[in-house]
This record gives structure tokens, sequence and C-alpha cells, in this order.
């Protein structure tokens, strides 16, 4: 990948929000990007978090890194380094898929015990999104704080999103040979799920359609 722009390169990756993929393209693109993992904390735990102390700890040792992609990093941290600020990037999917789907890949692929009614008791993964960027779960403030992001892309309208962060982020080429999964449709669930989803995210998606609205104004890139 030819970038011309050196700066540091943070995805923060939702869970569930096909970013496994998007890591992937990330590392298949650039040399020396990071990652972290929460899985552990789906099943209950709180979500820990990267401050500056972890990032310079990492930074100091690994200074050839030229990104991270996690779930842990959160955007109240610093994570400036040598007198630069990073370059932000997060994508969306429709919250309430997004958060049928987080149940289902918790009872596959993580033996998570709880059925439905149990899962939507923790309350730690209702409004996540809006939480991720908002320490107070506030709508006004999680907007605020991503629209200062280089992108925020929706899984929606994935081609157009990829075409702009190359875009924003000064890639030359940007190769997209990789399978790109979670992007199923709400027709995949249960409307009774998706109707309970929804009312538990409701934050989520008002941030949801106003990027998704930001997002259509844009002319595609070419």
């Amino acid at each position: 990948m030819l970038r011309k722009n050196k700066k540091l390169i943070l995805f923060y990756h939702i869970e569930k929000a096909g970013g496994s993929s998007l890591k992937q393209v990330f590392s298949q693109n650039m040399p020396c990007i990071g990652s972290q993992h929460a899985r552990r904390s789906w099943g209950g735990v709180e979500y820990e978090e990267f401050d500056r102390e972890q990032f310079l700890f990492v930074m100091k040792r690994l200074p050839v890194l030229s990104g991270f992609s996690g779930h842990y990093l959160r955007p109240w941290y610093d994570y400036s380094y040598n007198g630069q600020n990073p370059l932000q990037v997060t994508f969306l999917r429709e919250p309430t898929a997004r958060y049928v789907s987080q149940f289902h890949y918790s009872k596959k692929a993580l033996n998570f015990e709880r059925d439905w009614d149990g899962f939507i008791q923790l309350e730690q993964h209702h409004n996540l999104i809006c939480k991720r960027f908002s320490r107070e779960n506030c709508v006004e403030e999680a907007i605020e704080v991503l629209s200062k992001f280089e992108m925020v892309g929706v899984l929606e309208h994935l081609q157009k999103s990829l075409k702009l962060m190359a875009e924003r982020l000064q890639v030359g080429h940007w190769d997209l040979n990789c399978p790109f999964r979670n992007q199923g449709n709400q027709k995949d669930y249960d409307s009774k799920l998706l109707e309970e989803a929804r009312e538990l995210n409701r934050n989520d998606c008002l941030i949801y359609k106003h990027f998704e609205g930001e997002l259509q104004k844009v002319v595609h890139p070419v």
C-alpha cells in the first residue's frame, strides 16, 4: 500500500460490524499493524480500555507500528505520538442486526450460556456503539466525537465506505481481496428479536441513522 500520510491509523473495532474482515484489509495493506481483542468480556465482564500509558508502552517498544486495531480503543484517551494525532477510523453496522448477531456469535463461538432473555439483561451490551464513543451514553456527544474521525464507514454501504476511506487516508492502492462477513440483513433474524433489540439500542440507531445519512450525501469516489 502506498500512503502519502504516515500518521498512525487507529481502527476502532466495533463487535460484529465487519471489523475482523476490515482488520484483515488493514493488515494486508499496512505492514506492522497491532491489534487487540476483548472477546472474554463479551460474556458479561466489563470491557477493558487501552489507555495512553499502555499505548506509549507499546509504541516505545514497537515504534515500527503503523496502526492499531481493536475493541479496547477509546476516544477519550490521548493517542498522539511524536507530536502528531492519529487518523481515526471506525465502521458501523445497523444496530439491531449487530446486537442480535452478537448474541448468536456469543452462543455459537464463545459458549455463552445465557439464552436471549438472559442476554438482554446485560446492560453493558445495550447501546454499545454510543457507549464506545461517549462515557455518558449520550447520542449528541458520540456523534460529535465520531464527526472528528477521518472515516466513519457503514457496513451496509461497504464498497462506497472503503473507497472513501482509501481517499481520506491517502492510500494509493487499496487491496480488497478478502471475504467480508457480518453483513447479514435484518431479514435473517426473527422479527421479535429485532423489535426487542431496537428498543434496547435506540441511541445506537440514532447514531447509525446520522452517519448513514452523512455517507449518502457524499459523491461516490471514483
